[in-house]
């Protein structure tokens, strides 16, 4: 089976769009074990507007993540729980 580790801090759609996908991937006839890594409070809102297996759908929580607005190389340096480097 596949494995897919995804920041969903880190989409420009937005955590919705992000766990949108991963639900939908739990749900194929061939399901993809998806770990969504980002802050779980946000993630667990996003996940009760989709139907989804939640054999195949886990979370990691990140206290911090990278802005847009941010060096991702400076903020990886200064935000060791940023959800980019946890994933």
């Amino acid at each position: 089976m596949a494995r897919v580790v995804l920041d969903v801090m880190g989409s420009d759609q937005g955590v919705m769009e992000m766990v949108s996908g991963a639900t939908s991937l739990s749900c194929e006839d061939s399901p993809v074990e998806t770990i969504l890594v980002g802050n779980v409070e946000l993630i667990g809102n996003a996940l009760r507007h989709f139907p989804y297996n939640p054999h195949y759908i886990h979370t990691i929580h990140a206290h911090e993540w990278v802005r847009m607005d941010e060096s991702a190389h400076q903020a990886l340096q200064e935000k060791p729980g940023a959800s980019l480097h946890v994933a």
